[in-house]
């Protein structure tokens, strides 16, 4: 089971074109994490992404975000790793600027050890 930390607006709308265009952008958003999570194999979701009161260690271009969304998941087969999950982000873009506080420059993910606004652990089941 993995969860993941991200600076970024990734909540689930269930927004659909000519849905307020806020609702649809963030929904977009969550379709991209989703997707790229399926890049290998079936993710199954156990929590939703939610806002929530942890800071974590984000590069630092991010210390001042205070809005943080976790979601927790599992994968249905196969071998899934945390550098699996960091290379296959790694660039994949976003929209930027819907509820999020983070002064985000590129609308990428990045992962990588010194610019990073995803974060990915591996947590027991």
């Amino acid at each position: 089971m993995f969860e993941l930390f991200t600076v970024v607006d990734i909540t689930e709308t269930g927004a659909r074109r000519g849905d307020p265009k806020l609702l649809e952008h963030q929904q977009q958003n969550y379709l991209t994490v989703m997707n790229t999570i399926g890049l290998r194999a079936n993710p199954t979701i156990i929590k939703a992404p939610y806002l929530v009161d942890v800071t974590q260690p984000f590069a630092k271009e991010y210390k001042s975000a205070s809005k943080v969304w976790r979601m927790v998941f599992d994968i249905e087969y196969g071998i899934h790793t945390v550098d699996m999950l960091k290379t296959d982000f790694e660039l994949v873009p976003f929209i930027k600027d819907l509820t999020e506080d983070a002064n985000i420059i590129d609308p990428v993910f990045r992962t990588d050890d010194n610019n990073f606004n995803i974060i990915f652990k591996e947590i027991d089941k």
